[in-house]
Parts: C-alpha cells; structure tokens; sequence
C-alpha cells in the first residue's frame, strides 16, 4: 500500500452521516429500484444496474433505442459464467471472507471489469467493484481510481484482491463495535462492505476528518 490507513468506528460513523445515513443518492435510488436484492440474470436488473452505474458517474454508454445496451449484455454473460461461483459469496460478510473466496472474487471482478461496454471501452475496474457492492453491500466494497491508487497504487486485479483482503480485516476489527454493528445493519440493503466504501469515499477522496 501507498497510504497507512486504518478507518476507526468513529470515522466510519461520521462518514455514514456525512451521507445522510444511508449513502449517495444513486445508492438510494438502486435500493428503491430493486428492494429484493438484484438477479442479473433478468433483464430489468441488468438495465437498472446500467443506469445506477451511470448515476454514480461511470458514463457507460446507453442504447439509442428499447435494444439491450453493451453493458447489460456484458453484464448477462458475466453472471451466466460466474454465477455459480459469485453467487454462494453474496451470503458471506466481508469480515469472514478467506483467501480463496478473495481470489474468487478477484477473477470475477476482473472478468467483467475487461468486458466491452462500448466499441470504444471496457466496463473497467471502477464500474466492476461497484456492481459487486451492488450485489451484495456486506461483501464487497468498491473503490474508485483516487481510492485504489492511494491505498494499494493501482487499480489491477491484485490490486483489488489486496482491496478485498485489507477490508476484510478492516471490517473484523470495525465490527467489535456495537455502534457499527448497528450501522451495518440499519437499513435495507446496506452492510459493512457498503460502510467501509461510505468510509474511504469520505476520507480519501473527499478529504473528510
């Protein structure tokens, strides 16, 4: 890593309510949007996930007319061929995550984040983590370019398997307090992973103390 970090309870507590407590608006909107959780194997759900990759700023690029956008059909043939691996991980917190479903999960986030989203560009690693946080937000926590390059100084695969791996041990450090054991779980759709991504927005890209 670059930068010697290491988000205490408190700033995690003041970074859920620097937003709002419950997260930046494209957030809110992806929960309203898919109370249930998200099945990328449906249609509606690839499309909803498009848009709220666009709304956190992604800039993918939207169909013209009703056809399915390169990212939806990017997102369709990733989920076909790793579901069966991914899916078992959505159920397990951040906290419990080991070396190998790190690395699993390192693979899948690489495979999609190589997938087109236009004829011009991949999906990349910044709208990758951000629909694994969409999948399940107490697993896996995104990042953004300021983040990963700060922390761990790059944005490859390795990159974010050490992103995985340094937040799985954050969040078990994290959850000894019952305060954030309490955020965790203070609202739909909401986790430790999500806390820890409300966590490192605030801090490294916002500069919040």
């Amino acid at each position: 890593m670059t930068v010697e970090f290491v988000p205490t309870a408190a700033l995690a507590d003041r970074a859920h309510r620097s937003f709002d407590g419950g997260g930046f608006t494209s957030w809110n909107w992806l929960v309203e949007q898919t109370p249930k959780g998200i099945d990328l194997s449906r249609r509606e759900d690839r499309k909803t996930v498009h848009r709220f990759l666009n709304r956190w700023g992604c800039r993918l690029k939207l169909p013209k007319d009703s056809r399915p956008s390169h990212t939806e059909d990017a997102l369709r043939d990733w989920w076909t061929k790793h579901h069966s691996a991914l899916k078992p991980l959505t159920n397990v917190g951040l906290e419990q995550l080991h070396a190998k479903q790190i690395s699993t999960a390192a693979a899948c986030f690489h495979d999609l984040a190589e997938r087109a989203a236009s004829d011009r560009r991949r999906i990349g690693p910044t709208a990758a983590s951000k629909v694994l946080l969409a999948l399940a937000p107490d697993t896996f926590p995104a990042w953004d370019s300021t983040i990963a390059r700060s922390l761990y100084g790059g944005v490859t695969t390795t990159h974010f398997e050490n992103h995985l791996t340094q937040c799985s041990s954050w969040a078990k450090s994290l959850l000894k307090d019952s305060e954030i054991q309490r955020l965790a779980k203070s609202s739909p759709r909401f986790g430790i992973a999500k806390l820890i991504d409300e966590t490192l927005y605030y801090k490294i890209v916002r500069r919040g103390s």
